[in-house]
């Protein structure tokens, strides 16, 4: 994995070809290429369209305790709505938002209060 390449990644609301991509679109992007793995895209994402693409990917998906190499990171508010989404690589979260894509500690990826972050592997 060059993670240049996904540094490189111009965010764009809704994107899904590389390299503009926004959050769902960066999970999506990095699971086809590093896992052979294909996620629905959910093209037009709104509130209404996240949750119920949480929901069916949680299908897919299982809750663990930490993260490992690329499990994806939810992102919840104060009200357990989803509005976030990363994967976890090489140690560190990579996640595109309207500031750019970022490679970072989770840690540090949680700037505001009431912010829960969840993990989840796929097919576990």
């Amino acid at each position: 994995m060059c993670l240049n390449h996904y540094l490189l990644n111009s965010y764009r609301p809704n994107g899904r070809k590389y390299p503009h991509l926004d959050c769902w679109g960066l999970v999506v992007y990095w699971y086809r290429r590093e896992l052979g793995i294909e996620l629905n895209e959910y093209a037009d994402l709104s509130q209404k369209t996240m949750s119920e693409g949480e929901a069916k990917e949680k299908e897919h998906f299982k809750e663990v305790r930490a993260p490992s190499e690329g499990t994806v990171c939810a992102f919840y508010d104060g009200r357990d709505i989803l509005f976030h989404v990363g994967v976890y690589t090489h140690g560190k979260l990579l996640h595109a938002h309207k500031a750019g894509t970022r490679w970072e500690s989770v840690g540090n990826a949680i700037r505001f209060k009431n912010v829960t972050v969840r993990y989840y592997d796929y097919g576990a």
